[in-house]
């Protein structure tokens, strides 16, 4: 069954690191305990991420509302810097991105996971598409991240 049957079934569910609940975390930590606790195997992959891009934004905003979904099964060493693919809903398409696991990460930046095996959910994820996204350059969003970084040192 592919991810799109799975995800309109309920099968994938949205995932937080405990320390996300409550604020921020660092993407070394959120893989570590992935790794560690053998919960990496059941989260979403590229592919998948792919493939729920070319459903659109009307699913994605269906399912994932304004949060950045991630893949943290496809975790990938570019340029000595290792990052995470990610889907987010911008106006009216799904962008496909990377973003650096060594940044602080929130609720809103929740790992796509097989709903089976999801430790750690929280009802408090919700997908209110009633939000209006945070729309940043790619200059802004690395300038974000650095000042999240240096906040959590």
């Amino acid at each position: 069954m592919n991810i799109i049957n799975k995800i309109e079934k309920g099968e994938f569910s949205l995932w937080l690191h405990p320390d996300q609940i409550r604020g921020y975390v660092e993407g070394d930590k959120i893989l570590s305990h992935l790794k560690e606790n053998n919960l990496l195997e059941d989260c979403a992959t590229l592919e998948d991420l792919e493939e729920i891009q070319k459903q659109g934004v009307e699913f994605y905003r269906k399912h994932f509302g304004n949060k950045f979904v991630y893949a943290w099964k496809s975790v990938r060493n570019r340029n000595g810097d290792l990052r995470v693919p990610c889907l987010c809903g911008l106006d009216d398409r799904v962008v496909l991105d990377w973003d650096w696991v060594d940044v602080g990460w929130d609720d809103d930046s929740p790992a796509l996971r097989l709903a089976s095996s999801t430790e750690n959910s929280d009802p408090k994820i919700s997908v209110s598409s009633d939000l209006n996204p945070l729309v940043l350059s790619d200059e802004e969003r690395g300038v974000l991240k650095r000042l999240i970084k240096r906040i959590l040192e």
